[in-house]
């Protein structure tokens, strides 16, 4: 119940931040996209990962009041170093974290429109990443992941691995990328299993034209080994961990 109302008011009064992980190319490293993850000003318990705080959110019905702000924050705080980016000719794509209860809402492709709209946010720059049990309404994440689409959006699937796709499903749905589980890579290189597992992923995403991020790279081997098998891009704590945006601004000049 404390957590609820603090979440409450945090909403209220605009004391929720976002931080950006980067997301490089694996073959020079170079910053070719963030996450944006939520951090929660606590007054009283300082700086709260998701982890503290989304399962309430989710319970309490916040969620999507907290999704749509931070959607909205993120556009409006990476809208500069995205053209930037284009000035240079080069693509960077900004990942958004959804919640179920926001996703399949009936308003949700038009509320993107709408931030979309407000900010000046260039869609073909915003992706939107989902879990692999939002699919599972199959033709309702059709006609959402669609509407997404029409507008220039990209959708990836978030920890791909650990939930419930069918080959069927993935095949219906127009996905643009998955980001492998940290599960996968955990014990990369020495792990054969592991490595037939991120091949395997590798393989059935490039039959279906889908772009591949892994997740919680933390040690360079690791990077090298998925980039032999074929990753294009990675994210994890060996380039960076969540941070706010002027110290990721730092990082991009």
């Amino acid at each position: 119940m404390s957590i609820e109302q603090g979440l409450r008011r945090a909403i209220a009064s605009g004391n929720l931040d976002v931080h950006y992980q980067p997301r490089v190319d694996l073959a020079d490293n170079s910053i070719v996209g963030v996450e944006a993850l939520v951090r929660w000003r606590h007054p009283e318990r300082g700086l709260l990962l998701p982890t503290g705080f989304i399962a309430v959110a989710e319970d309490c019905g916040v969620i999507e009041a907290l999704g749509r702000g931070v959607l909205q924050r993120a556009c409006r705080e990476m809208l500069e170093p995205v053209r930037a980016a284009q000035a240079r000719g080069t693509d960077f794509h900004v990942a958004v974290n959804v919640s179920a209860r926001q996703f399949l809402g009936a308003d949700f492709v038009a509320e993107v429109k709408a931030t979309l709209d407000e900010t000046g946010f260039p869609a073909t720059a915003l992706e939107l990443e989902i879990t692999e049990s939002m699919l599972q309404r199959a033709e309702h994440s059709l006609k959402i992941i669609n509407g997404l689409t029409a507008l220039g959006v990209a959708v990836s699937i978030d920890d791909f691995g650990t939930g419930y796709s069918s080959l069927s499903m993935l095949n219906a749905l127009p996905i643009n990328r998955v980001k492998i589980d940290r599960s996968f890579i955990v014990d990369l290189p020495g792990s054969s299993n592991q490595r037939a597992m991120v091949e395997a992923i590798v393989t059935l995403s490039r039959a279906m034209h889908m772009l591949i991020t892994a997740e919680g790279i933390e040690r360079p081997e690791q990077a090298s080994a998925l980039q032999a098998l074929g990753c294009q891009e990675g994210q994890g704590f060996l380039f960076g961990k969540a941070m706010p945006l002027a110290e990721l601004s730092d990082r991009l000049t």
